[in-house]
């Protein structure tokens, strides 16, 4: 009787033991520390500079087909810059330039749809729907602000370029999507096809941002593009026209996912500038579109 007893006990004691092994098996091979997670790196360093490209400098060769004191660019926007592609048999490699940049260099075919990018991260304060653009105040940097002309708005922000300052609408340094360059112009000397960009601060505090309140200033520290200098020798005419861009041929170009705009109501109390369709409130004088 003890004997079948034991018989009919010794699977059960089998199936304990297994248990009892298992769960020490399984201590013993448990870590005292935490696995380790290795992050990978990211595709480009930090963005330092307060300004970067308003394209993608991987899609194209891209240069300068006008510069500082260009004919065209004069009052506040003396120093502003106009971007576009060079076509490939113009780039000049041994000295970083294109040939004949406003000319027979000009590649509008493929500068036209080229994305444009919030080349700061702040607030529009006022926008044109003529000569197809925003002004955008720096975030940071109150009075200071940054324009750029020639751009189709892209439909998810708004349909006209006044609705997003009406909107106070806040952009991201190179992650908003403004949209894609225009063929559209606003002035009869000038042409689309390129981006026009230019800085400005004010004289007062921006109450009205009327043309005699702005002052120029060059792409050059602390406002230098994606680190690249380009300080104002004081003479020179159209200067640095044809320079290819980013400044080294190897420079890592800022990263380009889009992301919709956001609203803010921090923003200087600006109001539009310049032709009939600009911000419905201005009292700014006719500023002509400088190229």
């Amino acid at each position: 009787m003890r004997s079948r007893s034991l018989h009919a006990f010794f699977p059960i004691l089998i199936f304990v033991i297994i248990i009892m092994l298992s769960s020490t098996l399984s201590a013993c091979s448990i870590s005292p520390n935490p696995p380790i997670v290795i992050t990978p790196p990211p595709t480009r360093p930090p963005i330092q500079s307060l300004i970067t490209w308003p394209f993608n400098p991987t899609n194209g060769q891209w240069d300068l087909i006008n510069g500082y004191r260009e004919g065209d660019h004069n009052g506040y926007a003396t120093w502003a810059v106009d971007f576009a592609k060079c076509l490939p048999n113009s780039v000049n490699t041994s000295n970083r330039t294109c040939n004949n940049p406003n000319g027979s260099g000009w590649d509008k075919t493929h500068t036209l749809g080229a994305d444009v990018y919030a080349p700061v991260s702040g607030t529009i304060v006022w926008g044109d729907n003529d000569c197809l653009g925003p002004s955008i105040e720096i975030d940071g940097h109150p009075g200071y602000r940054i324009v750029l002309f020639h751009i189709d708005l892209d439909p998810q922000l708004g349909k006209k370029w006044t609705d997003l300052a009406d909107n106070h609408v806040h952009v991201q340094q190179h992650k908003t999507h403004l949209g894609k360059v225009s063929a559209g112009f606003c002035m009869p000397k000038t042409t689309g096809y390129h981006i026009h960009m230019a800085l400005y601060h004010c004289t007062t505090n921006c109450i009205n941002d009327l043309y005699e309140q702005r002052v120029g200033d060059p792409f050059t520290n602390p406002w230098s593009i994606d680190n690249c200098q380009y300080p104002d020798d004081g003479t020179k005419l159209n200067e640095y026209q044809g320079d290819l861009v980013p400044c080294q041929p190897n420079t890592t170009a800022s990263p380009t996912p889009t992301s919709p705009a956001t609203t803010s109501n921090t923003h200087c109390n600006t109001y539009g500038y310049s032709f009939s369709n600009a911000h419905s409130d201005s009292n700014a004088a006719a500023d002509a579109d400088p190229n």
